[in-house]
């Protein structure tokens, strides 16, 4: 039996959250359309889930929402990958857009991650000999 510990501050983080992410949303002007995306790519053969769908200042995006407070190079890099192989799917022309709240970032090249998302994907199956 799992048992649930109440914790009653992560409420608050969470409400901290959104408040954030609603100033950050301000600066430009966002419609989500859809969300919780589920992701199936028999080609490539992976799955995933991304947040949502909808624009960003008129140009169709892919959402992803993260919670950190600091998007290095690094980890925007690997968030890109990440929702480059979610806009893989229906192959259309959409920007990348990672929502934190305190940053907001843009990509339009997906193609270029995608190629990356592709060679770690590689890499990870040669380690593990998947």
């Amino acid at each position: 039996m799992i048992e649930y510990v109440k914790q009653p501050h992560i409420k608050d983080n969470m409400l901290e959250m959104v408040d954030l992410i609603k100033e950050q949303v301000k600066k430009h002007k966002i419609e989500i359309t859809d969300v919780d995306i589920y992701a199936l790519n028999k080609e490539f053969g992976y799955v995933g889930m991304g947040d949502a769908l909808g624009t960003i200042d008129g140009t169709p995006a892919y959402f992803d929402v993260k919670k950190t407070k600091t998007l290095t190079k690094d980890i925007v890099n690997k968030y890109f990958m990440q929702i480059s192989a979610y806009n893989e799917l229906d192959k259309n022309d959409r920007v990348m857009v990672i929502l934190s709240p305190y940053d907001l970032k843009v990509e339009g090249d997906c193609e270029k991650y995608f190629r990356r998302f592709l060679v770690k994907r590689g890499e990870y199956k040669e380690r593990f000999k998947i």
